[in-house]
């Protein structure tokens, strides 16, 4: 664990390398955290109220076995590497076979689709309307128009690419993409937290590749590929799910429920008749009963996902990035400060960077739209406009409140702060904003 001044003047060092970004070169300081001189010369000479060794103080020892060395024994070294390698191969077995696993589960859910519709038009059909009559027509337009939505959704989850991480990014894309990152602003006071080989959440290199990562992308062990966005690997669309195919996720998770629903509804009058239509083969009560439960076991598990999924795309995170933020908040209700997700824009925008803009009507159709934006830069609720100032004893970062639509248009107001990184109190905050320009420079 490094000490606080080398994380003071690392993240000094970053920031000076986000001033770079076109049209904020001015905009974005940091200042290294002020500390109390030392008079190393007296015995009880102190930084910041704590003791610090002087030149008279006699040398430590090292620490560890008579010898000097380490006191770890060399089986626990082996026995940590060999875990770690362990670790690896098994992480490299599983994504190996839930790939393999993909081909089969996407057989199985698309036979299953065509045995539900196969009941549809075999059995439920006729026990409501006269194949061919006008209700039939219409209950027959309904789960058609479902099932091309279905399928629709399903094939272009498998085919869409979730999207990747540039091997050879230019510069001027990494700068803007990393510049001003708000939870590596949040956290750069933790250890290691701006190191871009660290792993981390927010390093900037993958350590398994060795390549750049932007920001919300993670590495995905089934594909080896650092995928944008990445939320998360579905094996029953043989794909990982990315800033490109989650829409479509989304929609296929929301239509299988409708389909299912619609489907269960009409065959349950069918499933409690005790005495089946003649059309229908006496041996045939199997096909019935399953075709009640299979529908309804499926709508409950897709509508816990769509449930689940809804929740992210409104709040404009990842189930990744949700147990991060999770994590967070706890750590910063221990230490006594706000936290909060800087990509939360509000429902209507969080929504539109996933489903894009346009009529509702274009949701309800089979069309193939790219979500808006690259799936490298984000656009977050801090402006690269804004300079951050870094005082106080316990090194805190103060940032402002969310911004409203005067800044957004070119309006500069006093600034309101937060404290989001450290403990409470201790601190001058000298946050300042400047005008932005009129188109809000909010990607970042």
């Amino acid at each position: 664990q490094q000490p606080h001044g080398a994380h003071s003047e690392r993240a000094a060092g970053w920031t000076a390398g986000v001033a770079r970004v076109p049209g904020a070169a001015s905009s974005l300081t940091a200042r290294p955290m002020a500390t109390a001189p030392v008079d190393s010369g007296s015995p009880n000479a102190t930084r910041n109220g704590e003791p610090v060794a002087s030149a008279a103080d006699p040398p430590t020892p090292p620490r560890g076995g008579a010898d000097g060395h380490p006191a770890t024994h060399g089986w626990a070294l082996y026995v940590d590497q060999l875990l770690g390698v362990l670790l690896d191969r098994a992480s490299v077995l599983t994504g190996f076979v839930t790939h393999a696993l993909g081909a089969a589960l996407v057989t199985l859910a698309t036979t299953g689709i065509g045995y539900i519709v196969w009941l549809y038009f075999a059995l439920v059909s006729p026990y409501w309307f006269t194949p061919l009559s006008a209700p039939w027509f219409a209950l027959t337009a309904v789960g058609v128009w479902l099932l091309v939505m279905i399928l629709f959704s399903y094939f272009a989850t498998i085919m869409t690419s979730p999207g990747l991480a540039p091997e050879a990014p230019s510069r001027d894309l990494r700068v803007r993409a990393e510049a001003l990152t708000p939870p590596a602003l949040v956290e750069a006071h933790e250890p290691g937290a701006l190191d871009p080989r660290s792993g981390g959440e927010f390093s900037t290199e993958d350590r398994r590749t060795g390549r750049w990562k932007p920001p919300r992308s993670h590495y995905d062990h089934v594909s080896g590929k650092v995928v944008l966005r990445f939320d998360h690997y579905c094996p029953w669309v043989w794909n990982a799910i990315g800033h490109f195919n989650y829409r479509y996720f989304i929609g296929f998770l929301v239509y299988m429920f409708a389909g299912c629903i619609y489907f269960a509804v009409l065959a349950f009058p069918l499933f409690q008749a005790k005495d089946l239509p003649e059309s229908i083969p006496p041996g045939w009560r199997v096909h019935v009963n399953v075709g009640l439960v299979l529908p309804l076991s499926v709508s409950l598990a897709v509508g816990l996902f769509a449930l689940w999924h809804g929740f992210l795309a409104a709040t404009n995170q990842t189930t990744i990035e949700f147990f991060h933020n999770l994590s967070r908040a706890a750590r910063a209700r221990e230490r006594g400060y706000a936290s909060a997700n800087f990509y939360d824009l509000g429902i209507a925008r969080n929504l539109r960077e996933v489903f894009g803009t346009g009529h509702v009507c274009l949701l309800l159709a089979p069309v193939l739209r790219a979500p808006p934006g690259n799936g490298i830069e984000w656009a977050t609720r801090i402006r690269p406009s804004i300079e951050y100032s870094r005082l106080g004893r316990d090194g805190t970062w103060h940032v402002p409140k969310d911004l409203g639509a005067a800044e957004a248009r070119g309006s500069a107001r006093p600034a309101s702060t937060v404290s989001v990184g450290g403990g409470g109190g201790g601190g001058a905050v000298a946050t300042r904003r400047r005008p932005v320009a009129a188109d809000g420079a909010s990607a970042v």
